[in-house]
């Protein structure tokens, strides 16, 4: 239910970074084009990387131990192997006329390993997988990426 995955995020999220002994004030580095089937000739989605600087694959971790918990909790599937963390750069599902899958072999071929930035990770959401008309999705909750408050 909507309520038991929100009451999961609020609770396991401080114990997973307290845990993880992640420090608070993460920020991400968005880099590098990938694309997400086997053909880069026919791609429907482009794109970057995302991972903290300097802290190996700790947002990764974060992210698969939230998996794990959701999976055993029973609020979600098992089905997939884990999490890739991504932000999309290109999706044709969004397109007008339907999907209709590009060559991205030029662009990863210039841009293949380029920067686009970095941004604070200031927390961790849960969101509704269906999106708006625009493709933005609806966050139902969200939690600090904070550790717990250690007790003495």
């Amino acid at each position: 239910s909507l309520q038991a995955a929100r009451a999961m995020l609020r609770t396991a999220v401080p114990s997973i970074m307290a845990e993880l002994n992640a420090p608070s004030g993460l920020t991400a580095t968005v880099a590098k084009l990938e694309y997400m089937n086997d053909d880069p000739s026919a791609v429907d989605v482009l794109y970057s990387h995302v991972a903290i600087d300097g802290q190996g694959d700790l947002l990764q971790a974060i992210a698969d131990q939230l998996h794990a918990r959701f999976v055993q909790a029973g609020l979600i599937d098992g089905e997939r192997d884990g999490v890739k963390l991504h932000a999309s750069i290109i999706r044709t599902r969004r397109r007008a006329d339907g999907r209709v899958p590009f060559d991205a072999r030029a662009i990863r071929a210039t841009r293949g390993d380029h920067v686009f930035g970095t941004c604070p990770l200031p927390c961790r959401q849960l969101c509704q997988m269906k999106g708006d008309e625009e493709g933005y999705y609806a966050v139902v909750e969200s939690v600090a990426l904070a550790p717990a408050a250690r007790t003495r």
